[in-house]
This record gives C-alpha cells, sequence and structure tokens, in this order.
C-alpha cells in the first residue's frame, strides 16, 4: 500500500473507534435533559445483539422502589406509546413517523394491555443499565466531538 492509503486506513480505523465514545456522549446529553424531567433513559445491552427500542411508557403512583425502572403494577401505566418512532433532529425535519399513542384510563377495561405493556417494559430491563448509573467520560476527544456533531445529523 501507498502512505497515502495506510493513512486514509489509519484515520478510518480512528473514526470507527471514536463512534462508541460517541454514543455514549450523545446519551449523556440526551439523558441530562430527560433526566431532569423525571424520566429516566436505559442502554439495553446483550452479547452479540445489536438492538434498541425507544419510546415512551408513563407511569403514574408505583409505589414499589426494589428496581425502580421496574413497572410493578401494571395499572400504572397510563399511557405508552406504540410503532417505529424516531425522536432526533433528522427524523423531525426529513422522516415521515407512524406511531400510535395510548392512553389507558380506569374506565377503559385495558388491563390486560397494560399487562402486556409492563411485561415488554420489564423484559427490556433485565439487560438494561439506568443511565444515572453510569460514569460517563467528561473528557471526550476533539476527534470523538466531531464525530457526535456528524452523527447528531442522522439521529
Amino acid at each position: 500500500q501507498t502512505k497515502s492509503k495506510q493513512n486514509n486506513v489509519g484515520i478510518v480505523d480512528k473514526i470507527k473507534s471514536s463512534i462508541p465514545e460517541a454514543f455514549l456522549t450523545l446519551v449523556k446529553e440526551a439523558s441530562q435533559s430527560i433526566i431532569a424531567c423525571g424520566g429516566k433513559v436505559l442502554l439495553y445491552e446483550r452479547q452479540g445483539w445489536t438492538f434498541h427500542a425507544k419510546g415512551v411508557w408513563i407511569t403514574a403512583n408505583d409505589t414499589n422502589t426494589s428496581r425502580r425502572e421496574l413497572i410493578h403494577d401494571p395499572t400504572s401505566v397510563v399511557s405508552t406509546i406504540i410503532g417505529s418512532g424516531n425522536y432526533g433532529a433528522r427524523s423531525e425535519d426529513l422522516d415521515v413517523e407512524s406511531n400510535c399513542v395510548i392512553v389507558f384510563n380506569e374506565q377503559s377495561k385495558s388491563e390486560p394491555i397494560q399487562q402486556s405493556v409492563a411485561n415488554d417494559w420489564n423484559n427490556m430491563c433485565e439487560r438494561s443499565t439506568v443511565t444515572e448509573d453510569l460514569d460517563f467520560r467528561d473528557d471526550v476527544n476533539n476527534l470523538t466531538n466531531i464525530v457526535v456533531q456528524f452523527m447528531k445529523k442522522f439521529l
């Protein structure tokens, strides 16, 4: 290989290796604003899987705190969003998303659906870490910052 091609390979490898740290930087940014509003952000991790779930699950009066992210009382689910929604800047400007907002009330006799929503959430939580329990780095390098800015355009 020529010196130029070797340099290009090195640059590409550096960029690729910056992607996980850039992703965590974006998670940290999002988590701070979501947590400040009383929400939670969890990172799903499973060996050999690339999977992500995104959505909104709103609960009220679920007082069991043994694992604060779990839904202990399915009837506490008051609303959820089901669909393919992406909530980033790119999607806001460029994508058409399909979502269904479900709001439960006491008269709706929707406990089986609430149970299903709670089960789905709890199953995801079993392999997830609450972001406020993570130790994020504050000293990301310049290349990672460039990758973050690039990634924001595609999220």
